[in-house]
């Protein structure tokens, strides 16, 4: 839930400070149930069908389509299933803007060729983003429940930029998320729309940020690690910004 949160910030900090914002999510499936024993192969697979959905968005639709990837699996009963399935969603910059009638020939088209790049998959969901904060809920707060984590042994990286969908450094972003969960209001904000994504209050979450992004600049400009002498104390040496949140979620949970 912590990632969740910093995630949805750096987001949405993203959206509101960069040229654009997704305007369409997409999620990819696979048939393949993973295990410990298939993990390179699955994975792999999974890889090399997505390299190739790209690179035909791209051909077909524009450069300018950039992505945000999210892995998740599927619940369920392991033992019972064979096995939880990755899939991947994404937050879709560049394709244009959002349409219910185009979304259905959209997915209609990736469906098809998704099933050629795994050989067996076919479900895939294309659905329109009207909103910044849509983006927000789907992603980073409704697709981001703890039963949906990837199962023990596991390794990768569940959340994966294409090269320029952030038009600043992650690291930045990430930085002035962790201030901003400093905040009080900001975090009671979250956390309602973690538990409800659809009625996260848009303007005043972004009036909290608009609010805070200053000194969240500046706290995370003195957090950042420097090169000191042997011997040297540095100064200004703080505690993490989120800690607050973390008691508090250790607080909520027991």
């Amino acid at each position: 839930m912590l990632m969740a949160f910093e995630n949805a910030l750096v987001v949405r900090l993203d959206a509101l400070e960069g040229r654009a914002y997704p305007t369409w999510s997409l999620t990819t499936t696979t048939a393949k149930p993973w295990s410990l024993m298939r993990h390179a192969d699955v994975m792999a697979d999974l890889r090399a069908a997505e390299r190739q959905l790209w690179k035909w968005l791209r051909r077909t639709y524009g450069r300018q389509v950039e992505y945000l990837c999210f892995t998740e699996f599927t619940t369920g009963d392991a033992a019972r299933d064979g096995g939880r399935r990755p899939h991947k969603h994404h937050l879709v910059k560049g394709l244009g803007r959002p349409d219910d009638r185009r979304a259905v020939e959209l997915e209609s088209e990736v469906s098809e060729k998704w099933k050629t790049y795994t050989g067996d998959a076919w479900r895939v969901e294309c659905r329109p983003l009207r909103t910044p904060m849509g983006a927000v809920a789907y992603l980073a707060l409704h697709h981001n429940k703890r039963e949906q984590c990837p199962p023990d042994g596991w390794r990768g990286k569940r959340f994966s930029p294409s090269l320029g969908y952030f038009e600043r450094p992650v690291a930045d972003l990430r930085a002035e998320a962790r201030a901003l969960l400093a905040d009080e209001r900001i975090e009671r904000a979250l956390i309602d729309a973690f538990d409800v994504p659809d009625v996260i209050d848009e303007g005043t979450l972004d009036d909290l940020i608009f609010e805070n992004i200053g000194w969240a600049r500046e706290q995370a400009a003195e957090a950042a690690p420097r090169l000191v002498k042997k011997g040297e104390v540095p100064d200004g040496v703080r505690p993490s910004q989120s800690g607050h949140l973390l008691r508090h979620m250790r607080r909520r949970a027991s």
